[in-house]
């Protein structure tokens, strides 16, 4: 009996190999910005112009143009802010019913998953707070 477990112990101490705990270098990420520079810069473009550029552009001519109040001057001008995701949301969705959606469909195999619920549910949310806050006068 002995001499088995001898043995086993000697056979496995000598198959041991040296664990590397750590690698030289960091794993690829398989992911090239280059490749995807056109949907970046339409991304980051139409995110730059909806929140920035247009409700400047709208606000100036609004306060000295016309006679509004400073509150609906206000309010279409913070109408814009919704305009990305006025965007994103049909293209997130055609990304989602397309049969060839790759990796964009939920794992369930369901066609809109949690996210884009929850999704769906707060842009309707902002919509109908920018909708009250813009009818309600400021006096």
């Amino acid at each position: 009996m002995l001499f088995l477990f001898v043995r086993y112990a000697k056979m496995n101490t000598d198959s041991v190999k040296p664990i590397h705990i750590a690698n030289d270098e960091p794993p690829s990420l398989n992911y090239d910005l280059r490749a995807r520079t056109k949907s970046n810069v339409i991304f980051w473009s139409t995110l730059v112009f909806g929140l920035t550029i247009i409700p400047i552009a709208v606000y100036y001519p609004l306060v000295y143009l016309t006679k509004l109040s400073i509150g609906a001057i206000l309010g279409i001008s913070s109408i814009s802010q919704g305009l990305p995701n006025i965007i994103q949301l049909p293209y997130r969705f055609w990304q989602l019913w397309k049969q060839d959606g790759g990796d964009r469909r939920p794992i369930n195999g369901r066609i809109l998953d949690l996210f884009m619920y929850e999704y769906i549910l707060n842009f309707v949310l902002i919509a109908v707070s920018y909708s009250v806050s813009t009818s309600i006068p400021i006096p």
